[in-house]
């Protein structure tokens, strides 16, 4: 069996396999493979849709060109891990980036058992031998249905092309904890979003650690203000691939048709909705409204019980950034995030961690919120924001005490200090929990859980007022 997480090249593990070649194989030039395969959940009906019936996962890859000769192509296959019988996989597809040669190949594992562990491979052949194979297992996702609790990871502002040891320390870590996938909260590419910096997440020379983990598990990305500096994110839209929003199929709603497609769009994981959008149109009122019009619909149309919102700029109350209460982010999103029910918006930007009380609104530049003692706060009281932006940049220094609403804050001048690190969500049927978790020695720094289900919300002494400050 092909271990979980394990690539050829770089990585650790070269396949030894037999001479057998699937249909789908994809002729091209000479080439030399710059990003190892890697997972995405490519373009999936929205549970309730038709075709949500089963999973699926993309199977991505990128090659540089390397010499003249015309006879190599690539072949995929995979199978249920108990299986004997390797499957064919969809034909590969190539599209060319038009920057340096580099193209980008996909394909489609289709049909797929919800909750099964599954292995694939990909292997470069060259007049008819098989240079490499490349492979890993996987998981799919739960279905809608599903009460088995699960994790995943979130950070932003990580991968620096030039300066990649502490985001090779926070990946390793994830590794090690093996959640089921990760949000990437923005900026994931420094500092431009070019194709070259991308390297940094998914060239295994440069980066072993997370070539290892994105073969076997999914990162669905968010786009921040430097990973657009570049052709507006198309580096980051080559090399990632979300479910494009289509109204009935992908889609309980459509963004406005002036937004790119692959920065706005949603998924389903077990008992959590989740959703994300464009959050760099927060200095444009119309292009803001229009995007929160449709994260809106977008939630309300989810049946499931937890329902997360991910993106980019938090809406206030961080030390290192200007967007505050009295700014128009903040007074639009958050009660249309309120009354969506919406139970957290995941972010990063600011280079610190922290999180907010139950958000619900706010006016004339206030803040209204509601005051827990405690970390555990009930579903439905409001929009707990959490900034998870120490994923391998310099964390930034400040304090919180100018922020009522902030329930906790950690920068490099607080004590306890804030880390490189990520924040590890834990999900049950009835208990979201929240954990600061340091890469370089797994330390839970700070965590928080929201209490969901009437069993968690008579506990008397526990909940305070509603209060509104500024």
């Amino acid at each position: 069996m092909i271990g979980r997480g394990a690539v050829a090249l770089g990585v650790g593990l070269l396949l030894a396999v037999g001479s057998t070649t699937a249909a789908g194989g994809s002729a091209s030039d000479r080439s030399e493979i710059r990003h190892t395969p890697h997972l995405q959940l490519g373009d999936a009906p929205l549970i309730g849709y038709s075709g949500s019936e089963t999973d699926q996962v993309r199977v991505m890859w990128q090659t540089v060109p390397e010499g003249s000769a015309t006879n190599d192509s690539f072949h995929v296959e995979y199978r249920l891990e108990s299986a004997a019988q390797w499957l064919r996989a969809r034909a590969v597809v190539r599209t060319d980036t038009g920057v340096g040669g580099r193209v980008i190949h996909h394909s489609d594992l289709l049909g797929l058992d919800f909750d099964a562990g599954y292995e694939y491979r990909v292997q470069h052949v060259r007049d008819g031998v098989i240079l490499a194979t490349y492979g890993s297992a996987f998981r799919t996702r739960l279905p809608e249905a599903s009460n088995r609790s699960f994790s995943f990871a979130a950070y932003g502002d990580s991968a620096n092309v030039s300066s990649l040891g502490s985001f090779r320390l926070l990946q390793q870590r994830i590794n090690q904890v093996d959640p089921e996938f990760s949000l990437l909260l923005g900026d994931n590419t420094y500092n431009d979003g070019s194709h070259d910096q991308i390297d940094a997440r998914f060239d295994a020379s440069l980066n072993p650690e997370a070539a290892a983990w994105n073969s076997g598990h999914i990162d669905y990305v968010s786009f921040g203000n430097h990973d657009v500096r570049t052709r507006s994110g198309q580096a980051t839209e080559d090399s990632f691939s979300v479910p494009v929003p289509v109204v009935g199929v992908t889609a309980a709603a459509s963004p406005p048709v002036s937004e790119r497609p692959e920065h706005n769009y949603s998924f389903d994981y077990g008992s959590v909705h989740f959703v994300t959008f464009d959050t760099n149109s927060l200095d444009n009122p119309d292009r803001l409204d229009g995007l929160i019009e449709w994260v809106a619909a977008d939630l309300a149309a989810s049946r499931q019980p937890w329902k997360i919102v991910f993106g980019h700029h938090p809406v206030a109350g961080t030390p290192d950034k200007g967007e505050s209460p009295s700014g128009g982010y903040y007074s639009r999103l958050v009660p249309a995030l309120f009354a969506a029910g919406a139970d957290a918006f995941m972010v990063g930007h600011s280079h610190t961690y922290g999180w907010s009380y139950p958000l619900t609104g706010g006016r004339d530049g206030t803040a209204a919120f509601v005051s827990h003692r405690g970390t555990a706060y009930r579903e439905g009281d409001g929009v707990v924001q959490v900034v998870s932006g120490v994923g391998g940049k310099s964390v930034r220094s400040g304090s919180f005490g100018q922020f009522p609403f902030m329930a906790a804050g950690y920068t490099s001048s607080t004590e306890p200090r804030a880390e490189v690190g990520f924040t590890l969500v834990e999900v049950t049927p009835t208990i979201l929990t929240f954990s600061y978790v340091a890469a370089d020695d797994g330390e839970v720094i700070a965590s928080f859980s929201i209490l969901g289900g009437a069993d968690h919300w008579g506990v008397p002494g526990r909940w305070s007022l509603r209060l509104s400050v500024t």
